[in-house]
C-alpha cells in the first residue's frame, strides 16, 4: 500500500480524496498502522498549514489529476518537496481523458451511473467543465427530451461499474428524441 509505505519512511501523508469514503477510511488506516500521521485533503486549499517535509502524498483512485496535481503543487509553493505516489487508476484517467475530449466536440454530454459513485460524480464534473449543458442520470427514464432541445449531437459516457445494460438503454432512449 503506498499510504504505508510513505509513512514507513517517516512521511507524513496526505490523502487527496473524500474523507468518510472506505476507500480513503483504508488508506488512512494503513498509513496510522504504520506509525504515519496522515491528513484527507479534498484539494489543494485544505491542506493544513502545519505539513512539513518529509511529506508523501497519495490519492483516492476516483480522484480527478487535476485535483491531485493541485495538491501537490501547493505543497512545492510551500518550499516544500512531496513524495508523490500517483494512486489514479489509469482506468479512471484514460475515462477522464476521453470524457474531456468528448465533452469539448458535443454540443451536450450524458454521464450515465450511479448519484452514490466517486467515480461517476468525478465524471460529471469533467464532463460539464468541458460542456456546461451535461447530465448525470442513473437510468434511461431521467433523460428528458427538452434537455437536447437543439442538439445536434450528444455525448455518452458511463462510471465504471454502471452496467453496460443502463448503458444500453440510456443510448437508445437518446436516439429516439
Amino acid at each position: 500500500n503506498a499510504a504505508a509505505e510513505l509513512a514507513s519512511q517517516g512521511c507524513r501523508v496526505v490523502v487527496v480524496g473524500e474523507a468518510g469514503h472506505p476507500e480513503v477510511e483504508s488508506l488512512v488506516a494503513y498509513a496510522q498502522e504504520a506509525g504515519g500521521r496522515v491528513d484527507v485533503v479534498a484539494d489543494a486549499r485544505s491542506i493544513p498549514d502545519d505539513v512539513s517535509d518529509p511529506v508523501g502524498v497519495v490519492s483516492q483512485t476516483t480522484q480527478m489529476k487535476e485535483n491531485l496535481s493541485s495538491v501537490v503543487e501547493e505543497l512545492k509553493r510551500r518550499g516544500l518537496d512531496p513524495q508523490v505516489k500517483n494512486t489514479i487508476c489509469s482506468a479512471t484517467r484514460s475515462r477522464q481523458d476521453y470524457a474531456a475530449a468528448l465533452g469539448s466536440t458535443v454540443d451536450a454530454m450524458v454521464v450515465i451511473g450511479g448519484r452514490n459513485s466517486s467515480n461517476t460524480t468525478r465524471l460529471f464534473e469533467i464532463c460539464e467543465a468541458a460542456c456546461p449543458r451535461s447530465f448525470h442520470v442513473e437510468s434511461a427514464d431521467e433523460l428528458d427530451p427538452a434537455w437536447f432541445s437543439g442538439c445536434a449531437t450528444v455525448g455518452v459516457t458511463a462510471g465504471a461499474s454502471t452496467p453496460e445494460s443502463q448503458i444500453a438503454a440510456v443510448c437508445g432512449r437518446l436516439e429516439g428524441f
